[in-house]
């Protein structure tokens, strides 16, 4: 039994969604980013005035999006799916479609009401749209083409097609 468990463990996605048994979908490796975040906040925003506490924690918040550590946005999806396959694409829409329903609205919680790592509706939308739009719209994706293409297009049409 002990070892069905720690080999279910070493099987598990590293980014894996789990949920909870109060209805909370909740996120292992956001929950630890929301540590890190809190951990910043305490060491650069510690002894400013509010209004300047505000401004760093703004600031620190922002740094982690661009980086694609925060659920539900844009740079978050863009690093792990920019060059995933449609068919793995399709999974992920399905998999947080799915978890959309089990998820928490989010709109109406203060962010002291979230548990650690708490992924809610908002966040799992926000992510099934920027799927979607890669999936099917995003020209830096598409333009993709193999290394033989991109050799014999060179200096022809096709080179200039996907600037």
């Amino acid at each position: 039994m002990r070892y069905l468990l720690l080999l279910t463990a070493f099987c598990l996605p590293a980014h894996a969604e789990v949920i909870t048994d109060n209805g909370m979908v909740t996120d292992s490796e956001f929950a630890a980013v929301q540590v890190e975040i809190e951990q910043k906040k305490n060491e650069r925003c510690a002894d400013l005035s509010v209004i300047k506490r505000l401004k760093c924690w703004r600031e620190i918040t922002s740094e982690y999006s661009a980086s694609g550590k925060l659920r539900g946005t844009i740079p978050y999806i863009e690093s792990r799916f920019m060059s995933a396959t449609d068919e793995e694409i399709d999974a992920a829409i399905k998999e947080r479609e799915s978890l959309t329903e089990k998820a928490r609205d989010g709109l109406y919680l203060e962010q002291e009401d979230l548990a650690p790592g708490e992924v809610t509706q908002k966040d799992l939308r926000a992510e099934v749209k920027r799927l979607v739009y890669l999936r099917y719209h995003a020209p830096e994706r598409h333009c993709r083409i193999s290394l033989d293409e991109a050799q014999a297009a060179v200096g022809t049409d096709k080179e200039a097609e996907c600037k």
